[in-house]
C-alpha cells in the first residue's frame, strides 16, 4: 500500500497505529487531539498538520442565532449540526491513499478512531482515479498554480505542557453515549395509520417497548430521514411509551429515523447524532412503488439510473466516464424526454450482456416496479419495452439461465 493522507478532527492511537501507509504519510487533525496522542504514533507519520488560526472562525455562534437558523427551514448549518459547540475547527473526515499511478479517496462520517471502525455504524464513500487527479498532492493542493488546502494548514508543534483532555466535554460525551446505547436497545417500532385529517397523509407513531431514562440535562430529538431536521425534529418524550408522532406523505414514510442526543452542563453542550432502522407496522402496500415514482420523476432520471446500473461493477471504465461526463456537462437529446442523456442505450445494453449481466437483472427489477402503475409505465424510456424481452432472452442464453 502506498502513502496515506488522513484528515480527521478526532483520532486515537488504536486506530492510527493500524493504518497502513503511515510512513511518509500525512496526518491532519485538531491541535488538542494531536497533543493527546502518543509521540511514537505521530512519528510514524512523515508530516502532521493542524489548521492555521486564520482559518478558524473568530467567534462562536450565539445560541440565539442557532435557534433562529434551525427554525427558518433554510437548511443553513447550525451548531446543532456538529458534535462540538461551534462551527469552527476541522470537521472533515478524509482518507487518501496513493498507489502507483492511481489513488483512492474515502470520505464520509468515520473519524480516525477505534470506535468509528470497530463499534459505530459509519458511512464512507470510495472514489478511485489517477493520482494526478485525486492523489494526496492534488487534494492538498501542492501545485504552484493555485491556492490549495495545504495553504490553510501549519505544521503541528506540541504544546510545552500538553493540556489534559477537556473533562467537561468528556462528561457530556459519556452522558450522550449512555442514552444513545439505551435507545439502540429500547426495541423501537413505528405504527402507521391513515390520517383522518388529510388524504394521502399518514400518522406515524414511534413506540418504545423498553423504557429509557435520561438525566435532566440530556434531551433527545428525532425525525424521519426523508425530511429535513429543521422541518421535522420532534422532542423525544422518554416518559411515554409513544415517544414521538409525525404526519407524513406516502413517499416520506421510512423505517430510518435520525436521533440527536444533546447533553448540557452550564453553557457547554455536546450533541451526538445517529440513525436507527425501526420496524414498521401498518405500512401501505404501495409504499415502495410510490417511493420509486417519487425518486424517478421523469424519463431523464430513469435513463440516468439505467445507465448507472449498467456502469456499476463493469470492468469497462469507459461506461462510467460516458455516464458521468455527459450527465454533468448537460449533453442531452433534443427529443423532449426530460433531459435524457444522448447516449446509445442499446449499445450499452448489448455490452452489458457480455461483461455485466447482473446489471440487467437489476434493471429488470426496476422496470417491473415501474410497470405496476400507469405513471411508472410512462417513465420507461421510449423504445426500451420493445427490445427488453429480447434482451432478457439473450441474457438467459448467455448465462445459462431461464429468461
Amino acid at each position: 500500500m502506498g502513502r496515506l493522507l488522513c484528515i480527521s478532527p478526532f483520532a486515537t492511537k488504536g486506530l492510527l497505529d493500524r493504518l497502513p501507509g503511515r510512513a511518509g504519510g500525512v496526518l491532519v487533525s485538531r491541535h488538542e487531539e494531536l497533543d493527546a496522542l502518543d509521540p511514537k504514533t505521530l512519528e510514524a507519520f512523515g508530516q502532521s498538520y493542524v489548521l492555521r488560526q486564520e482559518a478558524e472562525l473568530e467567534d462562536e455562534l450565539p445560541e440565539e442565532a442557532t435557534e433562529e437558523a434551525s427554525g427558518d427551514g433554510s437548511g443553513r448549518p447550525t451548531s446543532e449540526d456538529h458534535e462540538g459547540e461551534t462551527l469552527s475547527g476541522l470537521h472533515a473526515k478524509l482518507y487518501v491513499v496513493d498507489a502507483g499511478w492511481n489513488a483512492r479517496i474515502w470520505t464520509g462520517s468515520a473519524n480516525a478512531t477505534h470506535a468509528a471502525f470497530s463499534g459505530n455504524i459509519e458511512f464512507l464513500v470510495e472514489l478511485a482515479g489517477k493520482k494526478s487527479f485525486c492523489g494526496i498532492d492534488r487534494v492538498l493542493g501542492t501545485s504552484d498554480d493555485s491556492t490549495g488546502f495545504k495553504d490553510l494548514l501549519q505544521r503541528y508543534e506540541p504544546t510545552t505542557e500538553p493540556a489534559e483532555r477537556d473533562q467537561t466535554r468528556a462528561r457530556l460525551e459519556n452522558r450522550a453515549d449512555d442514552v444513545r446505547r439505551d435507545l439502540v436497545g429500547s426495541s423501537l417500532r413505528a405504527s402507521i395509520t391513515a390520517s383522518e385529517d388529510a388524504a394521502d397523509r399518514f400518522t406515524v407513531v414511534l413506540h418504545m417497548e423498553k423504557n429509557v431514562s435520561a438525566p435532566e440535562d440530556v434531551s433527545v430529538r428525532c425525525w424521519p430521514i426523508t425530511l429535513r431536521h429543521e422541518q421535522a425534529a420532534r422532542v423525544f418524550d422518554l416518559s411515554s411509551a409513544s415517544v414521538a408522532q409525525f404526519e407524513l406523505s406516502l413517499e416520506a414514510i421510512t423505517p430510518f429515523f435520525a436521533f440527536e442526543v444533546t447533553a448540557t452542563e452550564g453553557e457547554a453542550r455536546f450533541s451526538r447524532r445517529f440513525v436507527l432502522n425501526v420496524p414498521l407496522s401498518g405500512a401501505p402496500e404501495n409504499r415502495r412503488e410510490a417511493m420509486v415514482n417519487a425518486l424517478l420523476s421523469d424519463r431523464g432520471r430513469v435513463m440516468r439510473l439505467i445507465l448507472m446500473l449498467l456502469a456499476e461493477g463493469s470492468p469497462d471504465e469507459r461506461q462510467i466516464s460516458l455516464v458521468l461526463g455527459r450527465s454533468c456537462t448537460g449533453e442531452t437529446s433534443s427529443s423532449g424526454t426530460g433531459g435524457v442523456p444522448n447516449i446509445p442505450l442499446f449499445e450499452e445494453i448489448v455490452r452489458a450482456l457480455w461483461n455485466n449481466p447482473r446489471a440487467l437483472a437489476r434493471i429488470q427489477s426496476m422496470l417491473t416496479r415501474l410497470r405496476r402503475s400507469e405513471r411508472g409505465t410512462e417513465l420507461i424510456p421510449e423504445g426500451l419495452e420493445e427490445i427488453w424481452p429480447q434482451v432478457m432472452e439473450a441474457r438467459g442464453a448467455t448465462s445459462g439461465e431461464d429468461a
